[in-house]
């Protein structure tokens, strides 16, 4: 499989890339649904950079086990949308270092995390604030997307890329 340059691991990487005003969204990204296009719409127009931060598969708690993609293919999937510039998987890295090492102008939360902040969503908001601002955006429909992985894989592919294509038409996006 050859590396998509979008997918950053290394912190190094992170620091080198980033030129212009940016804007962190967070998330697990198990299924891009309408919702997730929304939120990733809105946050692009609040900067000139949009960087994807991806829970890595060892922040899942044991019990969603077997509910998610794995780190490579929700990494995959989120690099592959052309308003993505930059995704980084958060796998030995922290929302927080991330947010110290980039210092974006805004960080963008789903509202599911105005109600129930971890501690490391806690972290990252206070060190964003130093030098920006956090926003909470929902795409206005909330989708429980573990839920739609109850079905046969292969239907479900199917299914979530032509709901994909048909979203990303609507909104006049280009998906790869």
């Amino acid at each position: 499989m050859l590396k998509n340059t979008k997918i950053l691991s290394n912190k190094n990487d992170v620091t080198t890339v980033i030129e212009g005003s940016v804007a962190l969204c967070y998330g697990h990204f198990n299924l891009i649904h309408p919702g997730h296009l929304r939120y990733l719409q809105h946050s692009k127009s609040l900067a000139d950079v949009l960087v994807v931060a991806i829970k890595s598969d060892r922040e899942l708690k044991e019990e969603s086990f077997g509910k998610y993609f794995s780190e490579e293919e929700r990494s995959e999937s989120v690099s592959n949308l052309e308003i993505v510039d930059i995704v980084v998987v958060l796998n030995g890295l922290t929302l927080e270092e991330l947010v110290n090492i980039i210092k974006p102008k805004v960080l963008v939360l789903g509202k599911e995390f105005e109600q129930r902040k971890t501690k490391q969503v806690n972290l990252a908001i206070d060190a964003v604030n130093r030098q920006g601002e956090t926003v909470f955006h929902a795409g206005e429909i909330h989708y429980a997307t573990t839920n739609l992985l109850h079905g046969n894989v292969l239907d479900i592919d199917s299914n979530s890329r032509s709901q994909l294509n048909k979203i990303c038409k609507k909104y006049k996006m280009r998906c790869i």
